[in-house]
């Protein structure tokens, strides 16, 4: 069983449109990061990393079925491969540096200076692991199978023949990598929820529990969030320092002024830390609609080679390359305050640009 043309063209134009999508919502956020500084909040800076290889992947998902009809053994089928091989599996290794992040922001303190100096750690296993494997396949061949890269229906990877291969290298590790990632957040969902509970027997006034929302709201900063407790008795405090560590600070303030000082510093630490976990998890979700119907679909041709199903095929298209919107839209969300006040002041400066006009125009 095969599938026909017109299946092949839905395909290849599926990929191309979502392929664009990607990296014009990447390109959106990778230029507000690099542009300003109230964008580079501890999440975000992670999620920029990310977006660079989703963004290179995303060069190879525009070739679609380019590679093919040039033949497997083309350069261009070759470099598809190698960058998809490449950058493919790096989404699930950033998953796991996030949680990682706030696994130690949230159980050992880590503050943002101490989390920014694992950064280049987190480059070296997302981008320089995956691609030693990808450049060596590159090199394998056999006169039985031929090339490790190869047709893979929906574009250049590899190649039914070295089908195991797709298990041992791709999906097994990217799998394994997802349930110690889940596993993180289980733990910090577990430790979140007991506290949470603690916190119901606490009697806050209405004033307090607003409070609380706004520190559940990462969009707002950290020295806002912490407004006007924490900043009228600790003016000194680390205003660079991350949630989790200004509401540890809080909390540590609080517990000299009795019970109430106390349980209302516990649900600051509480509700920052799940503020920024929240996020966080987003991030994780994303990873699970990519590699889902990617993974039920070589299950199957891994199962029986003869198997292929447009449905699965048509699916995995449209969910590999939305790695960098799927991205790029909890970057937005994240960062949403930021982007209004950026597009207020676009609007201000068109208004300003059209008054001048105008005057001139006048005089």
């Amino acid at each position: 069983m095969s599938l026909n043309e017109q299946q092949l063209l839905a395909i290849s134009i599926t990929e191309r449109v979502c392929s664009s999508v990607s990296l014009i919502s990447a390109s959106i956020a990778v230029l507000t990061f690099l542009s300003r500084s109230a964008f580079r909040n501890p999440v975000n800076r992670l999620i920029f990393y990310a977006l660079w290889g989703n963004m290179l992947l995303n060069i190879a998902t525009l070739m679609s079925r380019s590679g093919l009809q040039h033949g497997t053994g083309s350069p261009l089928c070759q470099f598809q491969a190698f960058l998809l091989q490449w950058f493919f599996p790096a989404d699930a290794l950033w998953a796991l540096c996030i949680a990682s992040n706030v696994y130690l922001r949230f159980f050992y303190g880590y503050n943002s200076e101490q989390l920014r100096q694992l950064e280049w750690r987190y480059v070296l296993l997302c981008y320089f692991l995956p691609f030693i494997p990808a450049f060596t396949l590159l090199f394998i061949q056999t006169l039985d199978r031929g090339k490790v890269y190869g047709s893979a229906v929906l574009y250049c990877s590899i190649s039914v023949p070295w089908k195991t291969l797709r298990i041992a290298i791709i999906y097994g590790p990217v799998w394994l990598t997802i349930i110690v990632t889940f596993t993180i957040y289980l733990r910090l969902g577990l430790y979140i929820y007991f506290q949470l509970k603690q916190l119901r027997a606490v009697e806050m006034s209405g004033d307090w529990a607003e409070h609380v929302n706004r520190i559940a709201d990462p969009s707002v900063t950290e020295l806002q969030a912490m407004e006007p407790t924490v900043s009228q008795q600790h003016s000194q405090a680390d205003q660079s320092g991350t949630l989790t560590q200004q509401a540890v600070s809080a909390h540590s303030i609080n517990s000299h002024s009795g019970a109430s000082g106390s349980a209302r510093a516990s649900s600051h630490s509480t509700m920052a830390a799940w503020a920024y976990t929240r996020y966080a998890f987003l991030f994780f979700l994303a990873l699970l609609v990519t590699w889902v119907p990617s993974s039920i679909n070589r299950l199957s041709t891994t199962i029986n080679p003869n198997y292929v199903s447009f449905g699965l095929n048509y699916a995995a298209a449209f969910v590999i390359p939305l790695q960098g919107f799927w991205n790029s839209l909890i970057y937005i969300t994240i960062s949403r305050r930021e982007f209004k006040a950026l597009f207020g002041q676009f609007c201000d400066s068109l208004a300003l640009r059209r008054r001048t006009r105008m005057a001139f125009l006048v005089t």
